[in-house]
């Protein structure tokens, strides 16, 4: 096992990005048979690297999800519904989160609907983690406000291939908004322009 980096946080399934330098480290609190160990994912991160929210309450989850994206991602780790909020609010928000549905005291459909109730989290999209294939159960997970499912046991091609997915959507909603932001200035700059140009009364022209 792997001992607790220093000033890493402590407690029960509490895991995070840490370490420093070009060579970045996420630590999670793993509970098995034999008691609680930390395992350590380590992973390069670079300044383009999106950041993902991992949110489970099984270690081996944890271990596969990230293990997947590790070359690709930075991850942080939640292993409760309470934690992924907290995450989600903090500075630097996740890019993108995957979330497991089935958890105890807060589900994965009520972490999203918070997500997505509070303005400042609204626009993170949320994939979720389940094992439940039933259609009913999917719609909604569409309702509450969620963008894709993962379905277990995981196949780490097809989760990497619906994080980049929706990624890039995400960016490229985000140009879009930009863009018509921009427009809008232009036009608004356009009008005001054209006001003061204008005469700000009509003249009087004799025989009319």
């Amino acid at each position: 096992s792997v001992a607790p980096a220093s000033g890493a946080a402590g407690g029960r399934g509490v895991g995070g990005v840490c370490g420093g330098g070009p060579a970045e480290r996420v630590l999670v609190l793993q509970e098995g048979m034999e008691g609680a160990e930390w395992v350590l994912f380590s992973q390069i991160m670079t300044p383009e690297q999106k950041l993902i929210l991992v949110v489970d309450d099984t270690p081996l989850n944890i271990s596969v999800i990230t293990g997947a994206l590790k070359d690709t991602y930075r991850t942080k780790v939640a292993t409760s519904g309470a934690k992924a909020l907290a995450i989600a609010v903090a500075d630097e928000k996740p890019d993108l989160i995957l979330l497991d549905v089935m958890m105890p005291e807060m589900d994965g459909y009520e972490v999203c609907r918070r997500l997505k109730a509070d303005p400042t989290t609204r626009e993170i999209p949320v994939i979720f983690l389940t094992a439940q294939t039933d259609a009913e159960d999917e719609t909604h997970g569409f309702q509450v406000g969620a963008v894709d499912y993962v379905h277990k046991p995981f196949s780490p091609a097809v989760m990497k291939a619906r994080v980049h997915t929706h990624l890039a959507l995400r960016e490229t909603r985000e140009k879009l908004a930009r863009q018509l932001l921009a427009i809008q200035k232009e036009l608004e700059t356009a009008r005001l322009i054209q006001q003061s140009i204008l005469p700000q009364t009509v003249p009087q022209i004799d025989g009319l």
